[in-house]
């Protein structure tokens, strides 16, 4: 059941209402738990029962950890190995076994192994063992099984993120007080503008993007090089949006769950880029897989080859996580090179200028990678862009009308907001326009609009009507709706 769709509007609308009538907390989640599995079985009994295998094995091995201490790390680590296994299993065999098949032919006589894969697994798998770790560093405390359950099946971030920790979300659900008059305005607010993403800038730019991508090889230039930066869009708008959706569902429940985006085209190096895009992936990352992992040589290695292998079971995600290293070695190296050391004597005015296209190139050139369906097609882009002409004929159904129409307003509107809301997401000391000219009023839009977002999040009315507006662009272009990306993953 898609944020996008009429249905998810009635089954909110609803779960909303009884919501604010019950007013206890034990009504109140076994309200969530019934809605959130509820959502969740609506794409099929099947992944609804491997979600619940990884959530009673996760937390029986906890509760198995508590009631023997002396065997309280075998039955930690052997469940943190078992989800794995498990995540391994549906994401990574059909794959592996496709790569013997392809050195030996003969390998499990032939057979090929296809698995549908559950829908958010990598999400609620990396929650359970987040939990385990938790635990076992004595960080958290042991939850009932309802809270538990819970924290893994919330529907506002089960299946795409953002990916909660239990010390971020046990507090509030213990309480579970419900949601003020701003919490029911902020939420509706933060749900329309997710729906913005998502309808106004990622699934305009999505058919372009897919035209391109599937036939690299008969673009020109242009084409390819706005593909490219389309994707960046698409993405950022498909899933940041996705992720503000679930955030103000929540919200709109009296729940806050983490920020997922934080201005990341604004980024001047390719490690702040990651701490502003996925955030809770990469926190993830560095807490549970570069952290204990720091005294060895590959930890840094490690944790760049798990961000590109998490997406999924393809040589590009492989190659796209080499990349990142290759981003982060140079960034280092630079950084103490006398190049680097004089560069940092500059004015941050220009610093900042030459920095932020520079990693925004960068990491287009990585999602050039991402995108790629094989290898033979990301060479086959490769050498149309470096070979190819510099124009290339459009087809009929996205000449420069359309392009015009659906194409460029999308990436307007999406630096339109990443520079627009630099303010209110980022920390307030920063300034990406530094001193530069025309700083003065880039701040002084910000502060106009924070201003008008605040009053804006604040009016449950104005929040109301937001939503209602938002449930009628819905029902009447619900047929240009598009799956969101992250699902797949």
């Amino acid at each position: 059941m898609s944020y996008v769709r009429p249905e998810f509007f009635l089954f909110f609308a609803f779960l909303l209402g009884v919501y604010l009538v019950v007013r206890d907390r034990s009504p109140r989640m076994a309200l969530l738990i019934a809605a959130s599995l509820g959502y969740y079985a609506w794409a099929g009994l099947f992944d609804l029962l491997v979600f619940l295998a990884v959530v009673v094995f996760s937390y029986c091995a906890a509760r198995l950890a508590q009631a023997f201490p002396r065997f309280r790390g075998f039955f930690l680590f052997t469940a943190v190995a078992a989800l794995t296994a498990h995540l391994v299993f549906w994401k990574y065999v059909p794959w592996i076994v496709a790569g013997l098949q392809t050195l030996d032919p003969a390998f499990l006589g032939g057979r090929i192994i296809a698995l549908r894969l559950p829908l958010g697994i990598s999400f609620f798998t990396f929650q359970g063992i987040a939990y385990l770790v938790d635990y076992w560093r004595e960080t958290i405390v042991m939850m009932g099984f309802a809270e538990y359950l819970l924290y893994h099946s919330l529907f506002s971030h089960m299946i795409a993120g953002p990916i909660v920790r239990a010390r971020q979300l046990l507090p509030q659900l213990r309480e579970l007080s419900g949601p003020t008059r701003e919490d029911l305005g902020a939420g509706a607010a933060l749900f329309a503008r997710g729906l913005v993403k998502k309808m106004l800038i990622a699934d305009r730019v999505a058919p372009f993007v897919d035209m391109v991508f599937v036939s690299p090889g008969k673009w020109g230039r242009a084409a390819l090089l706005w593909a490219a930066i389309g994707f960046a869009v698409q993405l950022w708008g498909d899933f940041s949006g996705y992720t503000d959706m679930g955030r103000g569902t929540a919200r709109m429940l009296g729940l806050r769950l983490p920020e997922n985006f934080m201005s990341p085209f604004l980024s001047r190096k390719p490690s702040e880029f990651w701490e502003r895009w996925h955030i809770t992936l990469s926190h993830w990352a560095r807490d549970y897989v570069f952290w204990p992992l720091r005294q060895w040589a590959l930890a840094a290695f490690a944790t760049a080859l798990l961000l590109g292998l998490w997406h999924g079971s393809n040589w590009t995600f492989l190659l796209w996580g080499f990349y990142l290293r290759a981003l982060f070695v140079a960034e280092d190296v630079i950084a103490v090179s006398p190049i680097g050391r004089l560069w940092s004597r500059l004015p941050d005015a220009l610093r900042h200028a030459v920095l932020i296209p520079l990693t925004l190139g960068a990491n287009i050139a990585g999602i050039v990678i991402f995108r790629s369906e094989s290898l033979s097609k990301l060479l086959e882009y490769i050498a149309a862009l470096f070979a190819g002409p510099l124009g290339g004929a459009a087809p009929t159904a996205f000449g420069p009308t359309a392009l015009l129409e659906h194409f460029y307003p999308a990436v307007a509107l999406t630096f339109f907001f990443e520079a627009l809301f630099y303010r209110r997401l980022q920390n307030r000391e920063w300034r990406p326009f530094g001193a530069c000219a025309g700083s003065t009023v880039v701040d002084a839009a910000a502060r106009m609009l924070e201003a008008t977002f605040a009053a804006w999040s604040a009016g449950f009315l104005l929040g109301a009507a937001v939503a209602a507006t938002a449930l009628a662009a819905i029902f009447f272009r619900q047929g240009d709706a598009g799956s969101f990306v992250y699902f797949s993953f």
